[in-house]
């Protein structure tokens, strides 16, 4: 008997404890989608934990002028999601390309090269992937939950500004 793949991929990533993260990657996709080509251009959504999302600006005022629209934003974020995810949205003036580098896979996988798993994750992993038929799926899952394990034990640091 053949299981469907959104439901075999949807526990997997109940198991792996990840669907928030996955939602929450929702928000940068409906930021592109709510401010429009000139703004895209000059700001870049980089961060999103807690309710809070993060963007970095090209200078002070795109900036300044985003956070008097700060409300505005978020109530059309919101209603983009169909989910109120974004309670607050947070302006930092920084180079754009390196914002886009922070959530970039092969960035990431470069920035995690250096940091080990023990046996421990490294069994839960594959735990969490052998009931998966497809061996290429099964190895793109355990690629991407290898990077989470990673991540969360580098835990990125966030200026508040």
């Amino acid at each position: 008997m053949f299981e469907d793949i959104g439901t075999i991929l949807g526990d997997v990533i109940k198991r792996m404890g990840i669907k928030k993260k996955i939602e929450g990657n929702k928000v940068f996709k409906v930021w592109d989608e709510v401010v429009g080509d000139i703004i895209v251009k000059n700001t870049k959504a980089y961060f999103f934990k807690k309710g809070i999302l993060f963007i970095g600006t090209t200078n002070s005022v795109w900036a300044q002028e985003l956070s008097m629209m700060k409300q505005c934003l978020i109530k059309k974020i919101n209603d983009c999601l169909k989910k109120e995810k974004v309670k607050d949205i947070r302006f930092k003036v920084m180079n754009i390309d390196k914002a886009l580098k922070i959530n970039n896979e092969p960035v990431m996988k470069k920035y995690f090269k250096g940091i080990k798993l023990n046996q421990g994750d490294l069994k839960d992993i594959d735990v969490l992937v052998k009931d998966i038929k497809d061996g290429e799926l099964r190895c793109e899952l355990k690629k991407i939950m290898v990077i989470d394990k990673k991540r969360k034990k580098v835990k990125p640091k966030v200026n508040n500004d």
